[in-house]
């Protein structure tokens, strides 16, 4: 009796990598009453087709503000996604090696106060390789609009 026994590993070291990044690096906005938005690349730097789901988190108590002021009193925004043609997304495919573009949409809820901050982290982790994720964190500012 023969036996042959053949084991495989896999390592997902090189198959699930990306980066995303802010366009221009504008982490930060000022925003009235009516929202903006932030335009960020994710490119797939690994070795495989990869999906990469799409999420929001206000991160108020663990970030700093731009001006220094204590981000007790930050505000909390409501954030949703697009693809550069406005429609809705939550999650990406890209190719090894292929970079996109995509859009946060920020919308200021009704009775929000003005000069606080935000801070939403946004990440896009993989479908493939559960434990991977790439992440940026966005800092706004609501604006008085009596103060233009």
């Amino acid at each position: 009796i023969l036996l042959l026994s053949t084991s495989t590993t896999y390592s997902q070291s090189g198959t699930c990598k990306a980066t995303l990044q802010v366009e221009k690096n504008r982490f930060t906005k000022s925003t009235k009453s009516e929202g903006t938005s932030y335009n960020l690349q994710i490119s797939n730097t690994g070795t495989a087709n990869t999906n990469y789901t799409l999420s929001a988190s206000n991160v108020n108590n663990n970030c700093s503000n731009n001006d220094g002021s204590s981000n007790s009193s930050n505000v909390n925004l409501n954030i949703s996604f697009s693809d550069t043609n406005q429609n809705s997304i939550t999650e990406i495919s890209l190719s090894p090696g292929e970079t996109t573009t995509f859009l946060v949409i920020v919308k200021v809820p009704m009775g929000t106060s003005v000069n606080k901050w935000n801070c939403t982290e946004i990440t896009a982790s993989s479908t493939s390789c559960t434990s991977y994720k790439v992440s940026t964190v966005l800092h706004t500012l609501i604006s008085d609009p009596n103060l233009d």
